[in-house]
């Protein structure tokens, strides 16, 4: 029987921030069109060749091979086996990598005052 159900990691790989998490590891990362990229932690890396797809949220770096989602990068980065990267997720100090799923859109366009007073007689 598994520790963990599919729902379970499926929604923690879907609520944890992949680019907060490789931020908070102290890797800076920069625009790469609609992607970000940053230097490999997995390899000595000289310029930037992983990427991350906010998007599907997952990483991948095609100098190295290297690629996955949260639970893979904590894995690969802290040197831990699944189960512990999982708990890692789950129990650690993950407020500030959970994904902001609200899309607010801000108009650039000034509102106009109404020409027509609606509460007029």
């Amino acid at each position: 029987m598994a520790r963990y159900s599919e729902q379970e990691l499926n929604k923690l790989k879907q609520t944890i921030d992949l680019v907060a998490l490789v931020r908070s590891k102290g890797i800076k990362l920069e625009k790469h069109g609609k992607d970000l990229k940053g230097l490999c932690p997995f390899h000595k890396d000289s310029n930037p060749s992983m990427i991350i797809t906010p998007d599907k949220n997952l990483f991948n770096c095609p100098a190295c091979g290297t690629g996955g989602d949260v639970i893979s990068f904590v894995q690969k980065f802290d040197g831990v086996s699944f189960t512990h990267a999982v708990e890692l997720l789950m129990n650690g100090d993950v407020s500030k990598l959970i994904r902001n799923t609200d899309h607010v859109k801000h108009s650039t366009v000034r509102k106009l005052k109404s020409p027509i007073d609606f509460n007029s007689d």
